[in-house]
């Protein structure tokens, strides 16, 4: 316990709200258009123990945030720049290439998952505490929406009336078999109408963290580093590395220790390696939604143009005490 807690205070191991807490207390925010723990990670590392407004903290936040400069002319052939126009001015160059990006990469935010909560059932109607079409530009009717209306298993429904009132949606399905209690729900709306690489759908964008095998013969059970219960369920193909070498398993169950912050993930075939110490472990992202798709939260896609808006967050930081006018050019 002493040390979970002790990684919930650690820039390199908190997570979610635990790095907010962290980053807050060393007076770096997270943006509101990112839930990127790396990237942010990234950031916090890079202010935190900066003197602000100085030409080091622009270098340290441009680096973390889009790369370094031989990176970036590398990939789009020109890097970013800094210019000190004066004491109290400074010019950001960024290229354009770097900001801008195919349709594919855009920035979108589709889809939607909460918990159905349901008082009495079996039961067509269920309740939310947030509005449902803030993730559609057309009208919910007729969408699919999932219910996990037994532990595991998604049921699959057709949207018949949806109506927002007061904080409250109440969503009426296709079918009297949502259970007493409720569950998790996920709800697919499409993109726009082109097909890609990634799917029709935006979906989750998946987890990575490390696991470890026991020394000895070929297992089936992985020690993966923090929660991946409600990422890897059963039935689901995840991505591992082996001796430097990725191959994909199947999960059979997967269960938490709070007290160490390991989940066992047990596979459906034994032959991962012994010995097996930090080796990657990857959820992947799912190409497109179906009846077994786990619950996930909204989607998006990180640009340049994302990651532009990062850059102005902390650049407002930087520069909001200090009297610093800086200037972001795109070139």
């Amino acid at each position: 316990m002493i040390q979970q807690v002790r990684r919930g205070m650690l820039v390199s191991s908190a997570l979610g709200a635990e790095l907010d807490a962290v980053g807050n207390n060393h007076g770096v925010p997270r943006p509101e258009n990112t839930t990127d723990d790396e990237l942010y990670r990234r950031a916090i590392k890079a202010l935190a123990w900066l003197p602000k407004s100085i030409l080091l903290s622009y270098y340290s936040l441009l680096t973390a945030v889009l790369g370094t400069q031989a990176q970036v002319k590398l990939q789009f052939g020109r890097p970013w720049k800094v210019y000190e126009v004066n004491a109290n001015e400074v010019i950001i160059e960024l290229p354009a290439s770097l900001i801008g990006g195919a349709l594919e990469f855009s920035t979108y935010l589709h889809g939607a998952s909460g918990y159905a909560r349901v008082t009495t059932g079996p039961t067509n109607t269920f309740t939310a505490n947030f509005d449902l079409s803030a993730s559609s530009a057309t009208t919910l009717v007729g969408r699919s929406i999932y219910v996990e209306t037994a532990p595991g298993t998604w049921t699959s429904y057709t949207i018949s009336t949806y109506s927002f009132s007061a904080g409250t949606a109440t969503v009426v399905v296709s079918a009297s078999t949502l259970p007493t209690g409720g569950g998790r729900f996920y709800l697919e709306v499409p993109g726009d109408g082109t097909a890609s690489y990634r799917g029709d759908y935006l979906t989750t964008g998946g987890r990575q963290t490390t696991y470890s095998t026991a020394a000895g013969p070929a297992t089936n059970t992985l020690s993966v580093v923090g929660n991946v219960t409600r990422d890897a369920l059963p039935s689901m193909t995840v991505t591992i590395s082996v001796g430097g070498v990725f191959q994909t398993r199947v999960v059979s169950t997967a269960t938490y220790s709070v007290s160490t912050n390991v989940t066992t993930v047990v596979v459906t075939t034994t032959d991962v390696a012994g010995g097996q110490v930090g080796q990657a472990f990857i959820i992947g992202q799912e190409v497109a939604d179906t009846a077994t798709t786990p619950p996930h939260n909204d989607r998006v896609y990180w640009t340049g143009t994302g990651l532009y808006q990062v850059v102005e967050f902390y650049l407002d930081l930087l520069v909001r005490t200090a009297g610093v006018r800086v200037r972001l050019e795109i070139v």
